[in-house]
């Protein structure tokens, strides 16, 4: 048991390190990160399809009308990667007014929700319509202005994964000391009454 908690301390300290720096990288450079994620899931794309392709062709050498059993993915994940790779800021901007409409629906669903609640005689109180109004709003900016927004989340979810980060480094300097004597009492052989 001793082991497998040092090695999840252990883990924990590497993945809060890490957690933190990527978050860094997104507060940092939150232009850059959004088009190379677009790039880097452009060439996985681009890659996936082409090796598909050539897996086709060595399956079905020597068969008799082969192209008929062409995979239709294989074509459309090379298009699809280089429609990313083309225009990166378009798929970016893309992603973003989805993501308004996303939140819009689910801020419109959740206050009808409310509503149909407190029109059955449920009491609802008005806190409960902060959120959705807020997401309301939220999806709208999101919607109307998806690129201004875009760096703003990015930034917003670096300092997330930031956080997540040096809360992972505090837990392991603060618990890592205590694995030993935890780890003895719970392998410690139980008596019987």
């Amino acid at each position: 048991m001793e082991k497998y908690i040092k090695t999840y301390t252990g883990n924990s300290l590497l993945w809060g390190v890490l957690t933190a720096l990527v978050g860094l990288v997104f507060i940092i450079w939150p232009d850059s990160v959004l088009r190379w994620a677009v790039y880097l899931v452009g060439i996985l794309s681009l890659v996936a399809g082409i090796v598909q392709f050539l897996g086709f062709l060595a399956r079905t050498r020597g068969v008799e009308n082969r192209w008929r059993y062409l995979p239709l993915t294989s074509p459309l994940a090379v298009l699809w990667g280089i429609l990313l790779l083309a225009k990166p800021d378009v798929w970016i901007e893309l992603f973003m007014i989805v993501l308004g409409v996303v939140m819009l629906l689910m801020a419109v669903m959740q206050l009808v929700s409310l509503g149909q609640m407190r029109k059955a005689g449920i009491p609802v109180a008005g806190g409960y319509f902060v959120f959705p109004v807020l997401l309301l709003l939220a999806g709208i900016v999101v919607f109307f202005n998806p690129f201004a927004t875009t760096v703003w989340l990015t930034v917003f979810f670096g300092a997330w994964v930031l956080a997540y980060g040096v809360v992972e480094m505090f837990d392991y300097f603060s618990l890592h000391k205590a694995v030993p004597a935890a780890s003895k009492k719970i392998d410690a052989p139980k008596e019987n009454d």
